[in-house]
């Protein structure tokens, strides 16, 4: 394309751009009106909160899949998941097929176990609070 098609479309662009500008209600509704219904239905829906219902299947005897079972449901309380009992995956299955569940958490036989050696692994420290406290506003 030559310089004086790219002359012209520039100039139609411009043009279209001060229309756009000087129209008070296009402004309003290309700005405003999108803020407006934001905080319109956010304030009404605010108060909403969604919980999961999970289960989990715990297939291996450490003890840190076992606190990991145990740490799950005490904080359930808090948490947007919700720890349902099962007996088995089959039930698990089932319920899940029923839409009793959402979800569903298996841990292995050898979860929580090191890698290669086959002694239980502990953890040397986590902090899991900050990020709780980080994200309970949103929960």
């Amino acid at each position: 394309m030559s310089k004086k098609c790219w002359i012209g479309v520039f100039g139609q662009v411009r043009a279209q751009q001060k229309r756009f500008v000087r129209d008070k209600m296009s402004l309003f509704f290309t700005f405003l009106f999108p803020l407006i219904f934001l905080l319109v239905f956010g304030s009404i829906f605010n108060n909403q909160s969604t919980s999961f219902d999970i289960a989990i299947i715990n297939n291996s005897q450490t003890e840190f899949a076992k606190g990991f079972v145990k740490g799950a449901k005490d904080n359930a309380k808090d948490s947007i998941l919700k720890i349902k009992d099962v007996k088995d995956m089959d039930e698990a299955r089932e319920k899940l097929k029923r839409s009793e569940l959402n979800g569903i958490i298996e841990l292995p036989s050898d979860f929580g176990k090191v890698k290669g050696e086959g002694r239980d692994a502990r953890p040397t420290g986590t902090n899991q609070c900050s990020v709780r406290q980080r994200f309970r506003a949103n929960w």
